[in-house]
């Protein structure tokens, strides 16, 4: 670390010793919080009944939007680390340019400089200008044959993203430079010297790179609907229908970011992957029996899917799955107060082509060594990729609920709903996983733990998309709602709570259960934990109140998150804290004129709404990266005001 005062180091006796706690960066100064967005729609639906059996509809959606993020100067380092009998390069160019420097202080040997550090804060904040445009088409007919009403339409949504960066260094440009004299790697951000000007050497180096991502789906499905035949107790209704789909992806990195020559921004890969989705299913409700007040009923249901992938990569395998799901649930109202239901059944969800075959993104996350090597808040180099080798997620649900109406207290009503989830192979991401059990001497297949040899600090992981063995988790959801009519208007006040009792993951066969419940889960970074999907709050719930009187209604929403356990990694001495409740109020006021006003604004609803009208803040939160709040479960917008109008004509 340079000495105060010096911008341009001569010896070594410029040098002072980095200070852990009093030389740390704060670049979220310089971050933008909240980026800025401009967004259009156009919207049309159409619909035309052709007979009286037949009827065609159509829904147009376009958007376009444009959004500015911006962080801080971009950071970057050189140097080469030896792993499993290779040398792992971080933009080793650099540190050769270095070592051979005209302006090398002196005193330095240059085969004892292992690494070089430097941000180009003469480039200004690393900014990534983003555009967008989405199409969503759809065209439908529906119908009836017989006893049967059926329905069959076409979907297409295409998604373009164009992102260009700023901020951001060619390497093989700076280390022209810095073999010239033109740079000064070991002066100061903005220092001139003899014979060099850093300022305008990374200006030279500067470089504007693109990215572009495209996504299209579309969807065949046609389904259709009948009561079958009449029992005594009722009719049973049958559903049944079939859906073809088609998605591709294709990702378009630039080749500065491929090569991995940028100083500044992730480096990333190209990918594009196309998967073939055909489905048949079919359900049905059973009244079992009706009588007077009693009622009981079944519904069933069953699915079957295929999945074809095809990968632009020949290397990596086209995987396929195949699938076959089921619901039952149960109905039984035993008096006209009270209804319970109980539901069980399977569900499946299939990787996403970015978790299979998606390039490797590299990112700068903090992690905790368990081996203690590595200094606290230390940022190390990461390479997320994808996993072709992912088995789907497969999961088991239960559900039991009762909801009750009292007929001695009309206004009243209570509802109690208990869920479970039992999850195998649950796709996850976590480098600090394997961070913990390569320290542990366990296998950790194609991922990869870099330590330094001399000091063994943490110096970089290859992670991948992975499967865990398996979650499970519970819980109860409550709800409260009371409806009184009055001279004055309609009152009607609801209570809502989540209540999750377990939320735990086992990430091998032979490992135990570890619980996530109440704790903070950063979904970007994930340091500290295995998995990155965010917090999972022991209560979350809302008070709302509502008051309607003609076409006028006012309502407001107390929202309410418990508090979480902070990731003790980077807390001060690794100390435990809690990171506070969150408690915000939103208002709303809506008017409806109706169709028979005599007013131009017949058919017209007006909307005015604040949203955290008390401007409550995110609770800080030591774990998380970057932002110091859990980007999961709150918004850093503050009050906000929204106002809508829509007119039928």
């Amino acid at each position: 670390m340079l000495k105060d005062g010096i911008s341009s180091p001569s010896n070594l006796t410029d040098y002072r010793l980095w200070d852990s706690n009093e030389d740390l960066y704060n670049f979220s100064q310089q971050a933008v919080a909240i980026p800025e967005v401009q967004r259009s729609s156009v919207m049309a639906n159409f619909s035309h009944r052709i007979s009286p059996q037949l009827q065609v509809w159509s829904e147009l959606l376009y958007t376009h939007s444009q959004f500015q993020n911006g962080l801080a100067p971009a950071p970057w380092f050189g140097g080469t680390f030896p792993f499993a009998g290779f040398k792992f390069p971080v933009h080793s160019a650099l540190l050769d340019a270095a070592k051979n420097s005209p302006h090398l202080p002196v005193g330095i040997n240059p085969d004892d400089l292992d690494q070089i550090n430097y941000r180009s804060f003469e480039l200004g904040r690393l900014e990534i200008d983003q555009e967008k445009s989405a199409l969503r088409g759809l065209l439908g007919i529906r119908g009836e044959l017989g006893i049967w009403d059926w329905e069959s339409a076409a979907l297409y949504i295409e998604t373009d993203l164009e992102a260009q960066y700023t901020g951001i260094a060619d390497e093989s440009t700076l280390v022209d430079l810095i073999d010239s004299g033109a740079f000064n790697p070991f002066a100061a951000a903005g220092a001139i010297g003899a014979g060099y000007d850093n300022t305008a050497a990374l200006q030279a180096a500067a470089r504007s790179p693109n990215n572009h991502y495209q996504e299209e789906f579309w969807s065949y499905d046609f389904k259709a609907n009948a009561p079958i035949f009449e029992l005594s107790s009722g009719t049973v209704q049958l559903a049944t229908g079939l859906e073809l789909r088609q998605e591709k992806i294709d990702v378009a990195i630039d080749p500065l970011f491929e090569s991995g020559a940028n100083l500044g921004g992730a480096s990333e890969s190209s990918y594009a992957a196309q998967r073939k989705v055909s489905s048949v299913f079919a359900e049905t409700w059973v009244p079992v029996f009706s009588h007077t007040e009693q009622e009981l009923a079944i519904n069933l249901s069953a699915r079957y899917e295929n999945y074809s992938d095809k990968p632009d990569n020949s290397a990596q395998s086209a995987n396929t799955y195949d699938t076959f799901v089921y619901k039952a649930s149960v109905f039984y109202r035993p008096q006209e107060a009270i209804q319970l239901h109980a539901t069980t059944g399977t569900s499946f969800r299939a990787p996403t082509l970015s978790e299979s075959y998606g390039g490797g993104i590299s990112t700068f996350p903090i992690y905790h060594d368990p081996l203690g090597f590595t200094p606290e808040s230390s940022r190390i180099d990461t390479i997320v990729s994808g996993n072709p080798e992912l088995e789907p997620e497969q999961s088991t649900h239960f559900n039991l609920g009762i909801r009750f109406e009292p007929e001695s207290h009309p206004g009243w009503l209570l509802s109690l709903d208990y869920y479970r989830i039992d999850t195998k192979d649950v796709i996850v991401n976590g480098a600090q996983y394997f961070i913990d059990q390569a320290a542990l001497g366990n296998d950790i297949g194609s991922a990869a733990v870099i330590r330094d040899p001399t000091t063994q600090a943490l110096r970089g992981v290859f992670a991948n998309w992975f499967n865990a063995s398996e979650s499970i988790t519970d819980g109860i959801d409550y709800k409260v709602r009371y409806k009184a009519p009055t001279r004055t208007g309609h009152w009607q006040a609801t209570l809502g709570l989540n209540q999750v009792l377990r939320y735990k993951l086992k990430a091998s066969k032979d490992s135990s259960y570890e619980s996530y419940l109440g704790t903070l889960i950063d979904p970007r970074a994930s340091g500290g934990n295995i998995i990155g999907r965010g917090s999972i709050p022991e209560y979350k719930g809302y008070l709302g109140l509502l008051w309607q009187h003609q076409s006028l209604t006012l309502g407001g929403t107390l929202n309410y998150i418990d508090s979480l356990d902070d990731n003790p990694a980077f807390t001060t001495d690794s100390q435990p804290r809690k990171v506070k409740a969150w408690t915000t109020l939103d208002l709303v006021a809506s008017y409806q004129w109706t169709g028979s006003a005599q007013t131009w604004l017949h058919n017209t609803k007006l909307v005015l709404g604040v949203d955290n009208v008390c401007n409550t803040p995110p609770p800080f939160a030591a774990g998380a990266f970057a932002d110091g709040y859990d980007t999961s479960l709150y918004s850093l917008t503050g009050r906000s005001y929204r106002i809508s109008i829509q007119r039928e004509f």
